[in-house]
């Protein structure tokens, strides 16, 4: 899917250049999805990645609230559509959220989900 492109391309260049405008846009090419969805169907495993895209984007901006709603709904995807690839990527990105985030009780509860 396009958008999910457009969005790597922009978070590449963010961590090439270390610039937040970048971050920016990959979060809206990834807010183009929600609009797209109201249009027409986009595949469950496109619609994982967006998650799990924006679970990342979350972190490097420092938003928690949008780590841990993205999270979720990554979770609930992988439950739904079994990926060991996009559980894996889930996984990465909830260890990455707890070494930003150590003390945050949604993040640590995030955890919970896998018990």
């Amino acid at each position: 899917m396009l958008i999910l492109f457009e969005s790597f391309v922009w978070f590449a260049l963010q961590k090439h250049e270390r610039r937040r405008e970048h971050l920016r846009a990959a979060e809206q090419a990834l807010a183009q999805a929600e609009g797209l969805a109201l249009k027409q169907a986009i595949p469950e495993r496109a619609r994982l990645g967006i998650h799990n895209q924006r679970a990342l984007l979350a972190i490097q901006e420092g938003d928690v609230e949008a780590y841990t709603y993205s999270a979720i709904l990554g979770f609930q995807g992988f439950q739904r559509f079994p990926s060991q690839m996009r559980r894996q990527e889930w996984m990465t990105h909830l260890k990455q959220a707890l070494a930003c985030w150590p003390q945050e009780r949604r993040v640590r509860d995030l955890l919970d989900l896998l018990v």
